[in-house]
């Protein structure tokens, strides 16, 4: 593979495909000037080789330094421990603090180098929070991590909603009407709609993806999201 090798390490470090297969199976290769955009959009300089390098030094450095990963991402089901990066003996403290605001105290102690922090099993999905303090020879620091919670597996539809056929209700939610929204349906609506179509023997309420979109100009759709980051605001209850 030819470019700068530094840029495409760099590149790569920050989570930017080398390429990708759109919708109709061809591979597109990204370019180094794509990559160059890209990292100067997250206020990283790779326009130069030697610059590309600088960075990967500073990544390098801040790795070093860190405590914790400031996301760490794990498969519930499976044992789980954290990473704990320190310089020498002492002693760790960490509060979890679950999705649903339930919270648990950690205590151990560290030996000569990095160490782990085994996680309570099970571990519920979800995205959970991880703060850690540690105090050894060099003091005392802390950190925080964003613990994810993954399923093994998507949802399956079949399992859910067991033997035999089941009827529901597809509406794209931007269509329905009430007396409280502003002219486009909205969470409260939905709520609504499914608490009805439960009580009308329904198993489910299908809807139009909920994705951030421009909600202005032309070829406005759904089904063209702008992020698969962010939820569309237009759907809020604001009542």
């Amino acid at each position: 593979m030819s470019g700068p090798p530094a840029l495409r390490t760099l590149a790569d470090r920050m989570g930017i495909l080398a390429s990708y297969v759109d919708v109709n199976g061809i591979e597109h290769a990204t370019s180094d000037d794509t990559r160059v955009a890209l990292l100067h959009a997250m206020h990283v300089d790779a326009g130069t080789d030697p610059a590309a390098r600088r960075e990967l030094e500073r990544l390098d450095a801040e790795d070093r330094g860190r405590l914790i990963e400031p996301v760490y991402v794990h498969r519930a089901g499976a044992p789980a421990a954290v990473r704990l990066r320190a310089g020498g003996r002492g002693e760790w403290i960490a509060e979890l603090r679950l999705e649903d605001g339930a919270a648990r105290t950690l205590r151990g102690e560290l030996a000569a180098g990095d160490g782990a922090i085994p996680l309570p099993a099970p571990l519920p999905t979800g995205y959970h929070e991880l703060r850690v303090s540690v105090r050894d020879a060099d003091g005392e620091r802390g950190a925080t991590q964003r613990l994810i919670v993954a399923p093994t597996r998507c949802v399956d539809v079949a399992g859910r909603a067991g033997p035999g056929r089941r009827i529901g209700v597809l509406a794209n939610l931007y269509t329905v009407r009430s007396a409280a929204n502003w002219g486009c349906g909205d969470l409260g609506d939905l709520r609504a709609l499914a608490a009805w179509a439960r009580g009308a023997g329904a198993s489910f309420v299908g809807v139009n993806p909920l994705h951030a979109t421009r909600n202005r100009g032309h070829d406005v759709s759904p089904y063209y999201p702008t992020s698969r980051l962010f939820r569309n605001p237009i759907y809020l209850d604001v009542t």
